[in-house]
């Protein structure tokens, strides 16, 4: 599996509405899904390794790239949500056909591992929220946040 098959395996997981690919609020939600993701699992192959502490926490920036690219071939696209701060990220028409090959080969275990996560992370409904939440789960990882836990 491919690094940024990653992005595409959490974007088809169910999430909080149970639902096959559930979008996503943001790039940096997605990241965090990612980070809890490799925090829970450390045997995930090909998987992000370059998290260093942020301005929002946990950051590995090959995210970014890999989700530009996922847009670059038209896998996945980002939506403006009117009066909302943040993109929302869905799969296309050929981003599900990929996503779906890419998650049904994860074993049972690693798929509801990313359900899990995806439904942690969708159902926080601000990013501060999610945040405090990964800061209290995995410490340490707001040293060089704007966001401090209170």
């Amino acid at each position: 599996m491919e690094r940024k098959e990653w992005v595409l395996s959490v974007l088809y997981s169910p999430g909080k509405n149970n639902d096959t690919c559930e979008p996503i609020n943001g790039s940096l939600r997605i990241m965090k899904i990612l980070f809890m993701m490799g925090q829970e699992n450390k045997n995930l192959p090909n998987f992000y390794n370059q998290w260093q502490k942020y301005l929002y926490g946990p950051c590995d920036f090959g995210v970014y790239e890999d989700i530009s690219s996922l847009k670059e071939n038209l896998l996945v696209e980002e939506k403006e949500q009117p009066f909302q701060s943040f993109m929302v990220f869905n799969l296309t028409a050929k981003g599900k056909g990929k996503a779906e090959e890419s998650f049904k080969l994860l074993n049972k275990d690693v798929q509801n591992l990313i359900k899990d996560i995806k439904n942690i992370a969708n159902s926080r409904q601000s990013l501060k929220n999610l945040l405090e939440y990964i800061y209290r789960k995995y410490p340490g990882w707001d040293t060089n946040s704007i966001f401090k836990l209170d």
